[in-house]
């Protein structure tokens, strides 16, 4: 079995089409005869037991060569020492009735290895979120989807594959107000340098 990276690129807001290669023993990777000019740009792509990683944004405004690097973490399936660096939560008034509320959680996972985050149902995930009680709308807004999120608790799990160093993960939901006000508790489920409201 031999790994392919594949470059993802765009003209402006137009997807360029997909194009792949094999990865050398030595780990290198070439494209060439790309697509070049005002406005374009490439990611390269590659998947390791089960996680995406990419390289930094390339632009090839116009033809020459250009070298980026591509970094894979092997994966464990243990909870490497995860902690919240920072937790802003942002309330937004709109209405009279519901308001808007974002949560920032910067995460910061040491080591080398990206974690994979259990899904035994006898071993919780280690990335759980708590939201108020009554909360609805949760939405994720960057750093997981949709289809990576576990519901319950009141709250949520992030079953997304973490790589090593910081990843910052923003959600929004929303809590209908009483008598034009909201009170509830801010639970948060790692230790935390900072918090800010």
């Amino acid at each position: 079995y031999k790994r392919q990276v594949t470059l993802v690129g765009r003209r402006g807001t137009d997807p360029l089409p997909l194009t792949t290669s094999v990865v050398d023993a030595d780990g290198t990777f070439t494209f060439t005869d790309l697509p070049t000019g005002p406005n374009v740009g490439y990611l390269g792509e590659i998947t390791h037991a089960g996680t995406s990683y990419t390289t930094d944004s390339i632009s090839l405004q116009k033809p020459g060569e250009f070298t980026t690097t591509l970094t894979v973490y092997e994966s464990t399936s243990h909870d490497p020492g995860i902690s919240f660096m920072t937790v802003s939560r942002l309330l937004q008034h709109e209405t009279a009735d519901p308001n808007t509320v974002h949560d920032v959680v910067q995460i910061f996972t040491p080591g080398d290895r990206s974690n994979l985050p259990s899904t035994s149902s006898t071993t919780p995930p280690p990335l759980r979120f708590a939201v108020p009680e009554g909360a609805f709308a949760l939405q994720p807004i960057s750093g997981f989807s949709p289809e990576e999120l576990v519901i319950g608790g009141p709250g949520f799990a992030v079953m997304a594959p973490l790589q090593p160093g910081i990843t910052t993960i923003v959600y929004t939901y929303q809590l209908r107000l009483i008598g034009g006000g909201v009170a509830f508790d801010w639970l948060i489920g790692l230790p935390a340098t900072t918090v800010r409201l």
